[in-house]
């Protein structure tokens, strides 16, 4: 008897090409290093800086508005037009939106150094991009908090089934993780709640892995009965 799998609104991770040259990426990665180097002797931050195991994060080192910096600006006109078309490939209506860059910082990777398990649950929908990278560089995970195959507790997320053969590790319906190769130019946009994470280089990466990362939030422009959307700000009001 043979049968097929049918799938339901699975999830999606947009990734395109923004095409900046790579004189203009590579000057992106220079004005990271700037920052990263500005921060080495400033004891205000240096607990933030201290764990040679975590990458160095802009957004906890007192840089996490690059949105609203010059320099940056060519690569966030980029960025909203792949928000947009990200939008428009999932169905939504970009045009009845407003979408607000939120904070953006970016993230600089070497060696063994990490960026662990997290989502970004304050906002709507993330981004990251790659200005340079190697072909050494750490993959970005997806780890979705749901499994929706798991039909016994634990079965797929628990290594032990995988290490004894219960499951097979291969199989695309037990994936816990998915894996996405960083290469040059890349912009990656996922809704903010996904857990994600970014694994270490390879031992031989000859340089750094520059990100650069930013949370946006949506607004509906009109109200019109949008009970589940937030509510444009010209209604808000400051306490």
């Amino acid at each position: 008897m043979l049968g097929d799998f049918n799938y339901f609104n699975p999830l999606a991770v947009y990734a395109c090409q923004l095409g900046l040259s790579q004189q203009k990426r590579f000057a992106l990665a220079d004005l990271i290093l700037s920052d990263t180097e500005e921060q080495e002797g400033d004891d205000k931050f240096s607990s933030a800086i201290a764990d040679v195991d975590s990458s160095w994060t802009g957004d906890v080192n007192g840089h996490s508005n690059l949105h609203t910096r010059q320099d940056f600006a060519e690569v966030f006109d980029l960025i909203r037009i792949g928000v947009f078309e990200y939008m428009k490939g999932l169905g939504v209506d970009g045009s009845k939106l407003d979408v607000y860059f939120t904070r953006s910082w970016a993230v600089k990777q070497e060696g063994k150094q990490v960026v662990a398990l997290h989502d970004h649950s304050q906002s709507h929908i993330s981004v990251c991009y790659y200005p340079k990278v190697s072909l050494d560089a750490g993959a970005f995970v997806v780890c979705p908090e749901d499994l929706p195959n798991e039909f016994l507790p634990n079965l797929f997320s628990d290594d032990h089934h995988r290490n004894t053969g219960l499951i097979d590790p291969f199989n695309k319906h037990t994936k816990k993780e998915f894996y996405l190769k960083p290469i040059d130019d890349l912009l990656l946009i996922f809704p903010s709640k996904m857990f994600h994470k970014v694994l270490p280089n390879r031992q031989k990466c000859p340089h750094p892995r520059y990100s650069i990362s930013a949370d946006l939030v949506c607004t509906v422009k009109e109200e019109d009965r949008h009970e589940h959307c937030l509510p444009p700000l010209s209604m808000w009001q400051k306490l």
